[in-house]
This record gives C-alpha cells, structure tokens and sequence, in this order.
C-alpha cells in the first residue's frame, strides 16, 4: 500500500519527472526516475542524492527525501520550466543565471564539485 498516487508526468518517455500527491495531506513531490534499472544508472542516481542531502539548507538546490532500492529519488517539488523554441526574457533569464550561480557556488564553498 502506498501514501502517494500520481498527479501529472513531465519529461520525456525516456527520462520522465513524475508529480506524486502524498494522500495523508496533500503535499506535492517529484519522483525522479531512471532510464533504465543498469547499475551505473542506479549507482549516479546514488550519488545525486547523497550530494543532495548535503545541501539540504541551502534554499538554491531541490531538496530529496528518499532514495528507492531502484534508484528512484523523491523530491522536494518544484515548478518547472517550460523549454520554448524562442528565447528567454531578459529579466527571466537573469533571475535563473543568478539563482544557478548562487547553487553553485554554495556547493563550491562545500568542496562539492560538479559534472
């Protein structure tokens, strides 16, 4: 029995986002899944959330919550970003190149590095 039930999918076939709805209160998260069950792909998703919890404080990184035997990881939910064939605003765009920056660094100032 499970306290979740899907809500929307995003992504692609082959790398899909899925929004499950917890039933208890309603709460939105994202379940992170894999492109396929091999280990090196369980192994990376392995890896995505361990560096994950060590950023739990900062506001600037999505925040995971459980880790499946599969590699699946479940995430703080958050709205994504609709990629168009035209470009991005101006204001848009630097709102997000600084909010990437500000993770980044963050994780820098961690010795967390980055692929």
């Amino acid at each position: 029995k499970t306290d979740f039930e899907v809500a929307n999918t995003t992504g692609s076939s082959s790398d899909p986002y899925i929004t499950v709805q917890r039933k208890t209160d309603g709460k939105l998260f994202t379940l992170s899944t894999l492109r396929s069950n091999r280990w090196e792909h369980r192994q990376v998703s392995r890896k995505d959330y361990e560096v994950g919890t060590k950023l739990k404080e900062c506001d600037k990184v999505v925040k995971p919550y459980l880790l499946s035997r599969e590699g699946k990881i479940l995430l703080e939910h958050v709205q994504c970003l609709k990629v168009q064939n035209e470009p991005m605003p101006l204001k848009e765009f630097m709102r997000l190149a600084v909010h990437i920056s500000e993770a980044v660094a963050y994780m820098h100032e961690r010795n967390i590095l980055h692929n």
